[in-house]
This record gives structure tokens, sequence and C-alpha cells, in this order.
């Protein structure tokens, strides 16, 4: 696994950008974006069918892979990171940053429009960045971000994400609050129901808009085909539920911000 040096945004971008998959929709646009944030396995799945969803509504989807750019490969993931050993949801949080400096260069983003999704590692990822959005910069070893990289992000969407020890969601609430949404499984045993819920509770007394849907059968990864082990087991219905959320959600915020 390589550790980045302290740079700027832009050169961080330089690292990243490359290994953007990019879903956009046929024309000119400008289009919304929605910014997809893997969990601590595969850096494509289970993001591309909710990406193709939001393209075939003219919503562009891209997927942002933390893991080439790092050397990282599935077995250093699945022993260090899904473990929680190493690069935790608050050092990752400079990608959250460093995407939204990308966007401001792209003349086919609607950069009034521009939210994010995350899953499991990528939802703490995000929950970390609007956490401690003042220190990003710190904690990512990035150093132009400011106090406020996160300004041009107008929403939030999180599926089973991780949200105990190493989290600051729950501890700290949210610095930037903006419309948000999890998905929470009934039967997740990785996750679990009660600290993402708990979360939940704390941010929308916080003044957070904050929607939470509760699957009741559905396991950790219930979206990612060819998942087999009895903690994860793979839903037709439940993908199919989480993707018609995610984009009614993101055309409901990216209406409200025409």
């Amino acid at each position: 696994m390589k550790k980045f040096p302290n740079e700027p945004l832009s050169e961080r971008a330089n690292r990243i950008a490359p290994n953007f998959q990019i879903f956009r929709p046929e024309g000119n646009g400008p289009f919304a974006v929605v910014f997809m944030f893997h969990g601590c396995g595969r850096p494509t799945s289970p993001m591309i069918e909710y990406a193709e969803t939001l393209q075939q509504s003219g919503i562009a989807a891209i997927l942002v892979d933390s893991y080439t750019p790092r050397d990282i490969n599935l077995v250093e993931a699945g022993t260090l990171i899904c473990t929680g050993l190493q690069f935790h949801g608050k050092e990752r949080a400079g990608d959250v940053a460093t995407a939204l400096y990308w966007a401001e260069s792209q003349n086919w983003i609607d950069k009034d429009k521009i939210g994010v999704a995350g899953w499991s590692h990528g939802g703490w990822t995000i929950m970390d960045a609007l956490s401690q959005e003042d220190k990003i910069g710190k904690n990512a070893n990035l150093s132009d971000t400011g106090k406020t990289p996160l300004d041009k992000l107008k929403f939030a969407f999180i599926i089973y994400p991780w949200c105990g020890a190493g989290s600051y969601s729950f501890a700290y609430g949210w610095q930037r609050h903006i419309p948000a949404h999890m998905i929470v499984g009934g039967r997740d045993m990785v996750v679990g129901d009660f600290f993402p819920k708990k979360t939940v509770e704390r941010l929308k007394n916080d003044g957070v808009d904050i929607e939470i849907s509760f699957f009741e059968k559905a396991t950790h990864s219930f979206d990612e085909q060819g998942t087999f082990h009895p903690a994860q087991r793979y839903s037709r219905k439940y993908t199919d539920l989480a993707c018609e959320i995610l984009l009614d959600f993101a055309q409901r915020q990216f209406k409200q911000k025409a």
C-alpha cells in the first residue's frame, strides 16, 4: 500500500482522476453528477448498477477508485482495510475533496448539482469528510484544502456504512449539514444496524436533514452479485429498491437546487 506525500489538490487529482470510471449521459451537458465511493472490497462493485440507473435518467455517475492509485490489492484490502487496521475513513476523505476539486475543471459537469454516494467503507469515508471537514487536509496529507473543501457538495447517499469505532459522526456529528439518506440492513452482521441508526438519530437531533431506509432482511453487501457468504447475501429485490431510492433522492435534491 502506497502512502501519498503531502501535496496540493491538483497533484492528488492527477493521481486519482485517471482511474475514474465515468457514466455520462448522452449529450453535452452540463450534467448533474454523483461521485461513488466503493467499500473495502472490489473498487467497482456494486456501484455499476446504481451508476447505470442514474445515467439512464440523465444524471452522470463517477466511480472513484481509491485503491489503484495507492497500489492496494484485494488481499491487502481484505486483511488491512476491511479489518480497520489501515486507511480509515478520515484519511480517505481526501478523495472526496479531490473529486470535488476535479469537478470544477470539467465543463460538462453542473457545478451546482454534485452529490456523493458511498458503500460501507465508502460511506464511512463520506461521513468522516462531513464530520471532520476542517481537518481533511491534515488527515489526508493535502496542503491546500482550506477549512471548507466540501462547499460544492449538495447531498450524501450512504449505504450500510461503518459507524462504529474509528468513525466520527456518532461522537461529533457533522460540520456540514447537507441532505442525506442512509440505507441500513436489518441482518447486517458486518456493520450492524445499532450504530448506523444511533448515528442517524444523533444527526437528526443536530438538525441534519437525513432520511433512513431500513431493509429488514438485508445483509451487508446485499447489492453485490456473487456474494454467497452467509453474512453477505445478494438480493435482487433490495438492489432494485436501493437503486430506485438513490435515483429518487438525487432527482429531488438536484431539482431543489436547480
